[in-house]
């Protein structure tokens, strides 16, 4: 990691003296953020460090095999109340908006929030404290995750390495998408020794596809606009037919990497009508800039895969959409 080793010193020192820690990510969360806090979680737990680790909301059923509801508490279900906490870590997201309304209560309840992550800070909201990591430069949190355990001097075991491992794997796409770094490869080598069956991971995370989601691909591929002489594919699924099918707004998310393996596509746009005035928005691109996309909407992420969430909003996404859109076209 591009960090100096003072600034990481201090860092583990902070975590290392703090008597109780909460664990989270963002909401909707996926393989990297999800891998993190599960990472951290029995990190901890191995060196008997009291910790609490509290998801947003539901967890996609593609990671039931990591036993999300064993190690995590869902915000929406929480069964004890948030008690006085030294450190909030929250991974893969340095965007508060994207931790609410869990935020509010780990600023309350919480002294110090430190951020640990690999997405570009935002021109707009708070910043992050000294202590957080953010290194662009990482393929995935879960490679800053890796080298902070090691820093920590914490051995390294099968709950630890899968957890990162999916991470990884999943952020990188298989890696696809490894900032040309061979780092990515390297702490996957190294976590292979402790991992059981690697090869069953790759299974969960891009090869168990139901009936019901393939049918509704299916549909969802058919009703697929084309704009910008094919250069921009939109998809729209509603929560309600997600519902319906056993599926999530993550499930529905696959549909965007096979709308842009269309050859002249070059930016695919998915939109979850969650409910009446409530979007779910996610872009991906081969070439374009697309964090710059969501930023239009108050959202974030990477260049080539990002995403924001509307609330309250009264006009047309996808008219919004093509017309933010229009500027990538002509580049």
């Amino acid at each position: 990691m591009p960090r100096t080793q003072t600034q990481l010193t201090q860092l583990i020192s902070k975590i290392q003296s703090a008597r109780n820690i909460i664990l989270t990510t963002h909401k909707t969360c996926d393989g990297d953020g999800l891998g993190s806090v599960l990472a951290f979680y029995h990190a901890f737990k191995k060196i008997n460090k009291p910790v609490r680790a509290i998801t947003v909301d539901k967890v996609s059923q593609k990671y039931k095999f990591l036993s999300p509801k064993k190690y995590t508490e869902n915000f929406e279900e929480l069964k004890t109340t948030i008690e006085p906490t030294e450190i909030a870590l929250i991974f893969d997201t340095n965007d508060y908006r994207r931790v609410q309304p869990l935020y509010e209560k780990l600023k309350k309840h919480c002294q110090e929030i430190i951020y640990i992550d690999h997405h570009p800070i935002l021109d707009t909201g708070p910043k992050p404290s000294p202590y957080s990591i953010v290194d662009t430069a990482a393929a995935s949190t879960c490679e800053i995750a890796y080298f902070l355990l090691k820093e920590m001097g914490i051995s390294m075991d099968t709950n630890i390495a899968t957890a990162l491992y999916v991470g990884i794997v999943f952020d990188t796409q298989r890696f696809h998408f490894i900032r040309n770094s061979e780092i990515s490869h390297k702490i996957c080598a190294d976590l292979c020794q402790y991992i059981k069956n690697n090869e069953s991971i790759y299974t969960h995370l891009f090869g168990m596809i139901s009936l019901k989601k393939m049918n509704l691909l299916s549909q969802t591929i058919n009703q697929t606009e084309y704009f910008y002489k094919n250069q921009v594919a939109v998809l729209e699924i509603t929560k309600e037919k997600l519902n319906k099918n056993n599926l999530d707004v993550e499930d529905a998310c696959d549909f965007l990497d096979m709308a842009l393996d269309v050859n002249s596509t070059q930016l695919s746009v998915l939109i979850v009508h969650l409910s009446k005035d409530q979007y779910k928005l996610s872009f991906r691109s081969k070439k374009w800039d697309v964090s710059k996309l969501a930023e239009v909407f108050n959202g974030g992420g990477h260049k080539k895969a990002s995403g924001a969430n509307l609330v309250n909003y009264k006009k047309n996404p996808k008219l919004e959409i093509l017309k933010a859109i229009q500027p990538f076209t002509q580049q």
